[in-house]
């Protein structure tokens, strides 16, 4: 029987051979709190997306013919619909949230420029980096809808290596002091290997960014809200 034992950070592989005399093999490190701490991390993130508001298709495959050719590609879709409670009103979340030039001071991003300047309206574009500075990852968002009334938004966002995400968010009112906010991000990426690749390369991540600038959001609003 195969079995294992963890010492400290050592992990020692032990089995049994046939003679039923069991012999060790050469102890293996592995960084056991590190591991530990980044899965609970991530079962967190993870969670937030399991807690969705409609749930969401996890992987949509989609086919679409070529132009004239009658070649039929797989284009695939995932979709990621985390949802968070914020102990803020209503109305402090969506005065975040329709004010890009500030998103860089929570989201992982660095604003560059939002054209036209000011308040959201629909067509305003906001150009930005996002992950490490010297790699100048461009991204950009364009408000497609906005509802006032109903404290609801939509965003079209173009991301490197091809990927483009259509984002549907909402703020729903829950008491005078807390709202519960609904994250939709639909991503879409480029047809054949280079799509392929990019969703193996990233699949942890398309879980866990949506997760996390949701709970960015939720941590602003509450600080600006216990700042009043």
């Amino acid at each position: 029987m195969d079995g294992v034992a963890a010492r400290g950070s050592v992990v020692v592989h032990r089995f049994e051979s046939a003679s039923g005399q069991r012999e060790l093999h050469a102890p293996r490190i592995a960084t056991v709190t590190g591991w530990v701490r980044g899965a609970a991390r991530t079962a967190r993130l993870r969670d937030r997306t399991t807690r969705a508001t409609p749930p969401c298709p996890a992987w949509t495959p989609t086919l679409r013919r070529a132009n004239g050719a009658g070649n039929v590609s797989s284009n695939a879709k995932y979709s990621s619909c985390p949802t968070e409670n914020v102990d803020a009103p209503v109305e402090v979340v969506w005065s975040l949230l329709t004010d890009a030039g500030r998103w860089g001071d929570f989201f992982d991003l660095r604003v560059q420029r939002v054209e036209p300047p000011g308040p959201a309206v629909v067509g305003q574009r906001c150009f930005g980096e996002s992950g490490p500075s010297f790699l100048h990852l461009k991204v950009t968002f364009e408000f497609t809808r906005i509802d006032a009334a109903r404290h609801a938004l939509g965003l079209k966002v173009t991301l490197p290596f091809g990927i483009s995400v259509r984002e549907e968010l909402d703020c729903v009112f829950v008491a005078a002091k807390q709202c519960r906010v609904n994250y939709h991000c639909n991503f879409e990426f480029q047809d054949g290997w280079r799509g392929r690749a990019t969703r193996l390369l990233l699949r942890r991540e398309l879980v866990t960014g949506p997760a996390d600038s949701l709970a960015r959001l939720k941590r602003a609003a509450e600080r600006a809200y216990g700042s009043t």
